[in-house]
C-alpha cells in the first residue's frame, strides 16, 4: 500500500510537470514551485522515514499511505487550474502614469521597511545581540509589533515597484547600486537568521519581477535550474541553521550530510517521545484527525485572523482569538499519540485539510485558476497592483506550499500597503488633472514615452 501511493505521487508529480510549457510562461509560474516541495514533503520525507525505520514510529501503514495519496491528487487539482485557465490576452490602453515618480516611491518605500527593522533590531539590543543567536533567538519579538518587524516585507514590495517602473526606463548609477543593496541587506537577513523563506522570497521576487518587467519569459529548464539552487540553499540553512548567526558559541558548523540530513530524517529522542516537526509526519497525522473526528473549521480560522491580526496588542492588549471549530493540537496528541514541535508547519494539505478535509480539492483548483489569472495581469502590465501582487505571491509561493496557505495573510496583506496606497493616490491625481484637461480641446494627458534616465 506505501509503495503504490509512493508512485502514485511520483505519477502526479511527474504528468503536473509534462503539462507545463515554457512558452505560456509556466517558467515562472506557481506549479512549477508546488511540484518541486510536494515532491521533497510527500515523497522524500516518507522515503526517508522509510530509509531510517523511522516510518512506524509516529504513523500507521494506513496513515503513511493516505498523507502521500491526499497530496497526490491535490498537486493535479491545482496544475489543473492552472492550465485551465487560459485568459485572453488582450492589451487595454493603459492610464498614464510617471515611471520615475514611481520608482522613487518604491525606494522610499523599501527604505522605510528597512528602517522599521533597524528600530525592531536596536530595540532587540542592538544588530550584534540581535543576531548572536541562531534563528533569530536573542530578537525581542514578543515586546515589539509586527508592524517593526514586518518591515522586511515593504523591502520587497518596494523593489517589486522599482522593477514595474524600470520596464517605462532605463535604469542606471545610483538607482541600480541602490536596488541591489536593498535586496543583499533583505537577504543577509535571511542568511543571518537561517530563513528559507526570506532566501527564496528574495531571489524569487527579482526572478519573477526582472523577467515580467523586461518580457523575457525563461525556460522551464532554466527556472527549474534555479529553484533546484535555492531548495538546495533553503536545505542547507536548516542545517547549519545553528552557526548561521554572528558571534561564536562555541558550536562547530556539521558535516555536509548531516546538515542535509538534518531537515529530511528525525532523531531518536524525537521517536522516543513521539515528538517531531516534520511537515509530512504533522500533515499524516492532521489528516487522519480531521477524518477520524470529522470536524472542520471552513475558513473560520481564516477569517477570525484577517479580521483581528491587523489589530496592534498596543491598541487591544487583551487580543484573543475565537474559539474555531475545528482540531486542535490536543486532538491530534489523543487521537495520533504525535506531540508536535513548536513552530511546526503542517504544509499546504495539512493546513487546507483542516479547513475542508477533502473538499480542499476545490480549493486547489481555484488556488490555480486565480493565480494564473493574476499572472496574466501581471504579464500585460494591466496595473500597479497586479503587477506587485503576482510577484509577491510568487515570492511567498514555497511559504504557501511548504508551510501553509495562512502563511500568506501577514507577508502578502503587509507588502501590498504601500502598493496600493500609491495606486489610490495616482489614480486620483489622474482623475484631478483629467477633470481640469477635460475640455474639447483637451482629450486628455498622453502616455509617458521611453524615458531615459542614468542618475
Amino acid at each position: 500500500m506505501i509503495i503504490s501511493a509512493f508512485i502514485l505521487m511520483l505519477g502526479s508529480a511527474a504528468v503536473c510537470l509534462a503539462s507545463l510549457r515554457s512558452m505560456r510562461g509556466d517558467a515562472i509560474g506557481l506549479p512549477l514551485v508546488a511540484i518541486g516541495t510536494f515532491i521533497f514533503l510527500y515523497a522524500v520525507q516518507p522515503l526517508m522515514l522509510l530509509e531510517s525505520g523511522d516510518a512506524g514510529a509516529f504513523l500507521t501503514k494506513r496513515q503513511f499511505a493516505w498523507a502521500m495519496i491526499v497530496p497526490a491528487v491535490m498537486l493535479p487539482c491545482f496544475v489543473w487550474g492552472w492550465n485551465r485557465e487560459r485568459p485572453r490576452f488582450r492589451l487595454k490602453r493603459r492610464a498614464p502614469w510617471n515611471p520615475v515618480a514611481l520608482w522613487n516611491f518604491g525606494f522610499v518605500t523599501a527604505v522605510i521597511g528597512l528602517s522599521f527593522y533597524i528600530v525592531f533590531l536596536h530595540r532587540s539590543g542592538g544588530i550584534v545581540h540581535a543576531f548572536s543567536k541562531a534563528h533569530g533567538e536573542a530578537m525581542a519579538w514578543q515586546g515589539n509589533s509586527a508592524y517593526l518587524y514586518g518591515g522586511m516585507w515593504w523591502v520587497v514590495s518596494g523593489e517589486a515597484m522599482m522593477m514595474f517602473a524600470s520596464s517605462r526606463f532605463k535604469v542606471g548609477g545610483w538607482r541600480r547600486a541602490a536596488f541591489i543593496l536593498l535586496i543583499a541587506a533583505y537577504l543577509a537577513d535571511g542568511l543571518l537568521t537561517s530563513s528559507r523563506g526570506a532566501l527564496f522570497s528574495g531571489c524569487a521576487a527579482i526572478f519573477a519581477g526582472l523577467s515580467i518587467s523586461r518580457r523575457k519569459l525563461p525556460s522551464l529548464r532554466q527556472a527549474f535550474a534555479l529553484l533546484t539552487v535555492l531548495g538546495f540553499g533553503a536545505l542547507m540553512m536548516v542545517g547549519y541553521r545553528g552557526v548561521l548567526h554572528l558571534g561564536n558559541n562555541g558550536q562547530q558548523a556539521p558535516s555536509f550530510w548531516k546538515a542535509l540530513d538534518a531537515s529530511s530524517a528525525v532523531g531518536a529522542t524525537s521517536v522516543a517521545h513521539d515528538t517531531t516537526g516534520m511537515e509530512f509526519v504533522v500533515s499524516g497525522a492532521i489528516l487522519s484527525t480531521v477524518d477520524q473526528m470529522q470536524k472542520y473549521d471552513l475558513g473560520l480560522r481564516w477569517i477570525y485572523f484577517l479580521a483581528l491580526n491587523p489589530i496592534p496588542r498596543l491598541l487591544w492588549p487583551g487580543k484573543h482569538y475565537p474559539k474555531s471549530p475545528g482540531i486542535t493540537n490536543v486532538d491530534i496528541r489523543e487521537l495520533t499519540g504525535l506531540r508536535t514541535d513548536s513552530g511546526f508547519a503542517p504544509g499546504i494539505v495539512g493546513n487546507v485539510y483542516v479547513e475542508f478535509g477533502l473538499g480542499e480539492a476545490i480549493f486547489f483548483y481555484w488556488f490555480g485558476r486565480l493565480s494564473r489569472r493574476l499572472f496574466a495581469a501581471a504579464w500585460l502590465f494591466q496595473s500597479l497592483i497586479s503587477f506587485c501582487a503576482y510577484v509577491m505571491l510568487y515570492a511567498l509561493s514555497l511559504n504557501i506550499f511548504a508551510q501553509g496557505f495562512n502563511t500568506l495573510f501577514v507577508g502578502f496583506g503587509y507588502s501590498m500597503i504601500p502598493v496600493v496606497l500609491y495606486a489610490l493616490v495616482s489614480r486620483v491625481g489622474r482623475r484631478q488633472a483629467t477633470a481640469f484637461a477635460g475640455r474639447p480641446e483637451f482629450p486628455g494627458l498622453p502616455e509617458k514615452g521611453h524615458v531615459q534616465c542614468s542618475s
